[in-house]
């Protein structure tokens, strides 16, 4: 995180987020997220191979570059950070996917913050 910035915003997308899955792609409209918000991506889509809200989660996650446009997290960019400031950054995130992977003796909320306790510790 920058020294010294305002960090009333978590998340922004802007410069139109172009992502793509195989053969398909998609873009996203901007987008900004106040601290203390909390964000679900739900797909629209019925067909699981064409569902974009995993690619974009993985943006993000800030584990798969967009095609396209720009991803800041806490006032960085993400995708002009070195793998060890990314790395850093990732502590601050909370990411559960919708495919399973919860620990059943945790709440959901409770799941979500277990990596960032994890990586705090390990700080």
């Amino acid at each position: 995180m920058s020294e010294g910035r305002e960090k009333a915003t978590v998340l922004k997308l802007a410069d139109g987020i172009r992502f793509a899955a195989g053969p398909d792609h998609w873009s996203t409209p901007p987008l900004t997220v106040p601290l203390g918000s909390w964000i679900a991506l739900v797909p629209e889509v019925s067909e699981p191979a064409v569902d974009p809200s995993g690619p974009l989660a993985w943006i993000l996650a800030t584990m798969r570059e967009p095609v396209r446009g720009t991803v800041e997290l806490f006032g960085d960019n993400v995708y002009q950070l070195g793998m060890n400031a990314r790395q850093r950054l990732r502590a601050n995130i909370g990411f559960v996917h919708g495919y399973g992977g919860l620990l059943s003796g945790l709440s959901v909320r409770e799941n979500i913050a277990l990596p960032v306790s994890v990586h705090r510790r390990l700080k």
